[in-house]
């Protein structure tokens, strides 16, 4: 691995899924991870069921605490709520964006 991907993996760990820094606890199909979320979606998701009023939310994880097979259009649990992948992002440092619609109310 070169001294970039390293540090980039090091600070994934250290500050950005840290729980003391932006990180918090989330559950995804069971599994407990950390988590940064935001409700700011992008194209992907604000676009996936426009007919439908929904919530758009997007995670950023590790990439080795979610479903490999975890796609866009398929289905997870977050939180024990059902959504929607409307993208997945597999990023350098080991990181996994998730753009997630929650239909209904």
């Amino acid at each position: 691995m070169s001294a970039f991907k390293d540090a980039l993996a090091k600070d994934t760990e250290m500050i950005f899924l840290n729980g003391d820094e932006f990180a918090e606890i989330v559950d995804i199909d069971g599994v407990e991870c950390f988590a940064v979320r935001s409700e700011r979606a992008g194209f992907d998701a604000g676009n996936y069921a426009p007919e439908l009023p929904g919530r758009t939310v997007v995670l950023h994880v590790r990439t080795i605490d979610v479903a490999a097979d975890l796609d866009m259009g398929g289905s997870c649990h977050i939180n024990g709520k059902l959504h929607t992948v409307a993208s997945r992002r597999d990023t350098q440092g080991g990181m996994t964006r998730l753009e997630l619609q929650r239909n209904g109310y």
